[in-house]
């Protein structure tokens, strides 16, 4: 088993270990990082991944389940799955993070929706807190019917090297529906979706040989320079 391999399990036990006994979690090893999800959620299991030379990305498709209206209010916050990231060993997290929560229905008779984001994100440790009402989009308008989706992006730049992992938790959708006649819904296109840099560290060796070369390279132009230089005179 690789070192970075042995790292992140070892990482990923840890949080799960904290957990509480009844979540489910599954931890999916990648190159860069290994993620590290709860399962048991209204989202249910991974959908896709992508991994290549700018980062890698995951996210679940909403199921066509995800359907809320007046009567399942009781169920005011719609449960999002937390996950857990760790950067392997040999690589660092580099750039933007990228979420994308998008493409959820509603349908209002008379009645309106008003759905915000809420949770918490850590990094190493440190506690963001956040709270962000989804942005609407009508695609029907009339006086008796409205319909159309809602969307939410976030982006934060977190330079180079600046974290090793990151837990997003008490993450819900608070559906806002206050009255009958209202609805918000998966229409099978509905998805959550998360995006970040993640790259190789050179090892010291490496550091070495680009030094050298960088060395060299000075070396030639300054001699040329000089060359240059006295065939003038």
């Amino acid at each position: 088993m690789k070192v970075r391999e042995l790292f992140g399990i070892l990482l990923s036990a840890s949080v799960v270990a904290s957990t509480p006994a009844s979540a489910a979690y599954e931890v999916v090893p990648f190159d860069g990082y290994t993620l590290v999800y709860e399962a048991a959620t209204k989202i249910g299991t991974l959908d896709f991944t992508s991994e290549d030379a700018l980062g890698a990305g995951f996210g679940w498709t909403l199921p066509h389940e995800f359907a809320f209206d007046y009567t399942t209010n009781f169920d005011a916050n719609a449960y999002v799955a937390p996950f857990y990231i760790f950067v392997n060993e040999g690589f660092k997290f580099t750039g933007e993070i990228f979420a994308h929560l998008g493409n959820i229905s509603f349908s209002e008779a008379g009645a309106w929706t008003a759905p915000d984001v809420s949770g918490a994100f850590q990094l190493d440790g440190d506690y963001y807190p956040f709270f962000v009402p989804m942005m609407r989009t009508e695609i029907v308008s009339t006086e008796s019917l409205r319909a159309g989706y809602y969307d939410l992006a976030y982006r934060r730049d977190v330079g180079f090297g600046a974290f090793s992992n990151l837990a997003l938790t008490d993450f819900s959708i608070n559906l806002g529906i206050a009255d009958p006649g209202a609805v918000i819904f998966s229409n099978g296109q509905a998805e959550l979706r998360f995006w970040f840099g993640v790259t190789p560290v050179p090892e010291p060796f490496t550091y070495a040989l680009l030094m050298a070369g960088l060395g060299v390279v000075a070396l030639r132009s300054s001699r040329r320079a000089a060359r240059a230089a006295f065939a003038k005179q």
